[in-house]
């Protein structure tokens, strides 16, 4: 099945450099199949008789490509409802002779360029004898917290099928507060970045006969909790430190032990911070400990045979209950050790990426036995096996691709299924360079053959309903050095694996 995409709004806990929360409208993602779920908003409605009536458009999971509608069927049967080929809107006709207390029951197919699907009953037209005009809405003025989640509606109301709106929304709170269309319900999601202040908030509410309007003010007070970033730093001579990933490189184990990394944050002052760490892919950073000022401490460890990236998760949280602040971010820690001679340095090694938008990053420098390589037919490297992936964001699980329900089995389940094959999940074809060399926007990425430069391709690191990675990825590179690609296949015996390369994935990038 050939890939193809549309765009959906959802609302994802994230976590960036600044750190976690759950973010309102946050992602934008990419759905591919045949249609899925189709619901109207209201999905059911009631008309006064012989009055006109239009829908909403439908909301449709799916993919656009080729999207049409069509009424399968009305129940009871009346030629006075009709739908929009193109929108899904469904109009009702006035002067339409229905009679009142019946309900008419609309099936709509949907069709897209793979398949199509009947959703029975899915909007339902209720005929009655009135509908009351609105004559009163009146919010109360709020004060709320600083990005503690919140929701009320309005305190006075009346009228029949009501929708409402923000009515010239002030931008500093767009994709940050929402309004259901149908209740009025306004609300804000725990984590929210609406900033501290007073807003004029102006909500109209209407039906076909009236509309009134509401004006109120929405005050956020300041969280004594409240703080945006933690930040380590890096030891390579990157700068701003803010714009790359805390990372850090040494050379023996017994300089790692000595070494004690420093949190730079804007936690307020005086206030009760838990700091944790957890250790991820590897023994080699087994004996690391935070301190309660959130301070990073290492003691004896494996310094891994298989020389490369390891990750750590550091969490600061503030304060408790619902006023609490919790952030996280990744600590990479690269041990220097040559495999086999070989060391290959890519700078920085920890890369920030947008899954969506894909990238490149760039080429190493490659040393055998100190010397530069240079001539790279002879040596040669390729993302191999245990590709290992590691979330921010719950409903991602971690592990390897051979995991089953993790983020990586998903991605090769529809790496094969994009190219019409079973899947294959001890197999390295979805990074591969040498499986894809013939359609190299086919892999998730790949090692370049000609500089060893490592490409994502954009819109694939995302799982069955489309929400992206936001995580932290390392997988196991190969390489020979007599230029013989047969021989990459076998690492098992020549030991030539290294994890040289992080990618940390987040859409805010």
């Amino acid at each position: 099945m050939k890939e193809k995409f549309f765009l959906v709004n959802m609302n994802l806990k994230l976590t960036t450099e600044a750190g976690a929360g759950i973010y309102e409208n946050a992602v934008t993602f990419n759905i591919t199949s045949s249609p899925l779920t189709l619901t109207y908003k209201p999905a059911s409605v009631r008309v006064e008789k012989d009055q006109a009536y239009v829908s909403g458009a439908p909301i449709l999971k799916g993919s656009p490509e080729g999207l049409t509608y069509k009424i399968k069927s009305i129940s009871p049967e009346t030629s006075t409802i009709s739908i929009d080929e193109q929108t899904g809107i469904i109009t009702l006709a006035a002067n339409n002779g229905l009679e009142i207390d019946n309900s008419y029951n609309v099936s709509v197919t949907a069709t897209n360029q793979y398949g199509s699907k009947d959703f029975d009953n899915t909007f339902v037209i209720n005929i009655v004898a009135f509908i009351n005009p609105i004559t009163q809405l009146q919010y109360a003025n709020q004060e709320k917290i600083q990005s503690v989640a919140f929701e009320f509606g309005p305190e006075e109301v009346d009228g029949d099928e009501l929708t409402y709106s923000f009515i010239d929304l002030d931008s500093r709170l767009a994709d940050k507060l929402n309004i259901d269309g149908v209740t009025g319900v306004i609300s804000a999601k725990k984590g929210n970045s609406i900033e501290t202040g007073t807003y004029t908030i102006t909500v109209q509410a209407k039906n076909d006969k009236s509309e009134k309007t509401s004006t109120f003010t929405l005050t956020i007070a300041a969280n004594p909790n409240y703080f945006t970033y933690i930040r380590y730093g890096n030891n390579l001579g990157l700068t701003p430190e803010e714009n790359y990933a805390d990372q850090f490189d040494y050379d023996k184990k017994a300089i790692l032990l000595a070494e004690k990394l420093t949190p730079k944050t804007d936690i307020p002052n005086g206030r009760p911070v838990k700091w944790e760490v957890k250790i991820l892919n590897t023994t080699a950073l087994s004996g690391t400990t935070i301190s309660e000022t959130g301070e990073l401490s290492f003691s004896e460890n494996k310094w891994n045979s298989n020389y490369g990236v390891s990750v750590l998760f550091v969490t600061a949280t503030v304060g408790s209950g619902e006023e609490a602040i919790s952030k996280t971010i990744p600590v990479f820690i690269r041990q220097n050790k040559d495999k086999n001679g070989i060391f290959v340095k890519y700078t920085p090694f920890a890369v920030k990426m947008n899954p969506s938008k894909g990238g490149m990053i760039a080429a190493p420098v490659v040393t055998l036995n100190g010397t530069t390589v240079t001539d790279y037919t002879t040596y040669l490297m390729d993302y191999r096996r245990d590709f290992y992936y590691y979330s921010f964001i719950e409903n991602h699980v971690d592990g390897i691709q051979s995991v089953n329900g993790s983020f990586m089995n998903g991605l090769w389940t529809t790496y094969y299924k994009a190219i019409g094959k079973t899947p294959n999940y001890s197999a390295r074809a979805p990074m591969s360079y040498y499986d894809n060399a013939q359609n190299l926007s086919q892999p998730l990425g790949y090692i370049s053959n000609k500089d060893l430069s490592v490409t994502i391709n954009p819109g694939k690191w995302k799982d069955s309903e489309g929400v992206y990675a936001n995580g932290v990825f390392i997988g196991r590179m190969s390489f020979v050095t007599d230029g013989k690609q047969a021989d990459l296949a076998n690492d098992g015996t020549t030991k030539n694996q290294i994890f040289p390369l992080a990618i940390w994935f987040d859409e805010s990038f």
